[in-house]
């Protein structure tokens, strides 16, 4: 076999492996999921569910800060002491 005949079997595979790679790369992608009526309404719950917590949780600290200013201001000078509260009832 001469060299030309070499050559030219040598680009003639690899341009039959690039063209196999490049089909293979080129295949279409898998289309996302539909999103349902009972996805948003799922996720809706949830952000309500949060800002319900959110409002809890703010309503809390609002009381201890104003227990904690009432101490302070009613105090004999000594450092008020703050009650710890559990917030576990509040994130269940």
């Amino acid at each position: 076999m001469n060299s030309t005949t070499k050559l030219f079997l040598t680009a003639l595979t690899l341009a039959a492996l690039s063209v196999g790679a490049w089909a293979q790369s080129t295949a279409a992608p898998q289309p996302a999921p539909a999103v349902t009526a009972a996805d948003v309404q799922a996720l809706k719950d949830a952000l309500a569910a949060q800002q319900k917590q959110i409002e809890r949780l703010t309503q809390q600290l609002e009381r201890q800060e104003t227990l904690q200013q009432a101490q302070t201001a009613g105090g004999s000078g000594a450092a008020a002491q703050v009650q710890p509260v559990s917030l576990l009832p509040l994130l269940r």
